[in-house]
């Protein structure tokens, strides 16, 4: 029963926390949007000083930018030890779960994906556009694909905590049974 709680605990981090990086790495860029249009007069001082606008934005996004790759990096590898936790959770566990393992596998594969194949790719491609006002359709390609590839895996990890949660043939005496246990030590 417990490792039900542990699988559940390390799927809710994994899932919780996806979803917070997809937010954060929005975020990061509109903040360059508030922080130029910003009434602040001590912002408006400082970019007066910078000099041109543009270059200011460039500037921005750049760190923008570099925030992010740094934090997808970093959660990618925090990514591979949460599911191979949960894989051997799941594996042993008292109750074999077959589904559950097989779906974590699979999600551990796509983040082994996206860690060794799509955000190398990524990484190059925005930093060539980083500075540049055009967009590259590669660069456009693999940022959806890691898109998609994040909500495929949402999708499974909802599915495993769905069953963790729903259990079938749930035994009506095993409280009796584990109360007797109990008062009897």
């Amino acid at each position: 029963m417990q490792f039900h709680r542990l699988a559940s605990f390390i799927i809710g981090i994994w899932l919780g926390v996806g979803v917070f990086m997809g937010v954060v790495a929005t975020q990061n860029f509109q903040n360059v949007s508030r922080v130029i249009t910003s009434v602040d007069l001590r912002a408006i001082d400082a970019q007066k000083k910078a000099g041109d606008p543009d270059n200011l934005r460039y500037l921005y996004r750049y760190f923008a930018g570099e925030a992010n790759r740094y934090l997808f990096e970093q959660w990618e590898w925090a990514q591979l030890l949460l599911g191979l936790a949960l894989l051997l959770v799941l594996l042993f566990g008292r109750t074999y779960q077959k589904l559950s393992m097989s779906l974590c596998a699979l999600m551990l594969l796509i983040v082994v994906f996206e860690r060794f194949k799509l955000t190398p790719a990524i990484i190059d491609l925005g930093r060539a556009l980083e500075f540049g006002a055009g967009t590259s359709q590669r660069f456009n390609f693999y940022h959806a694909l890691y898109g998609y590839s994040e909500l495929t895996k949402l999708a499974m990890g909802l599915l495993i905590t769905a069953r963790l949660l729903i259990r079938r043939g749930v035994d009506k005496k095993a409280f009796v049974r584990e109360y007797q246990r109990t008062t009897e030590a």
